[in-house]
């Protein structure tokens, strides 16, 4: 299974919890789950506010979602070689000044 169709699958089962009542997202993601996340440069908050988002106000559609994600771990994994870089709250840290732009994929997916 290719990482976006994982997203997707993803985003869908957390927005059936949702709707259902649960918000409370650190019990939406299994060991698997939160493997899969770590590994695109997504964190479970980060793909809870887009579900809440989705849910309550119609937006971020779930393809929105997928390419901001997408966006963020090509930059994960092209820029930062597969490395999150952490501070002392632990959040991921971007350095756009120093972003080799031309290592960027084109294209989706890629």
């Amino acid at each position: 299974m290719t990482w976006d169709i994982q997203f997707t699958e993803l985003f869908d089962r957390c927005v059936e919890l949702y709707r259902s009542g649960n918000t409370d997202f650190e019990r939406y993601y299994n060991e698997d789950d939160l493997k899969f996340l770590r590994g695109i440069g997504c964190k479970p908050r980060e793909l809870f506010d887009f579900v809440e988002d989705h849910v309550d106000e119609s937006a971020p559609a779930p393809s929105t979602a997928l390419l901001i994600t997408a966006v963020r771990r090509d930059y994960l994994h092209v820029v930062q070689n597969g490395q999150l870089v952490t501070t002392k709250s632990r959040e991921t840290t971007f350095r756009l000044s120093e972003t080799p732009w031309e290592k960027l994929p084109t294209s989706p997916g890629s």
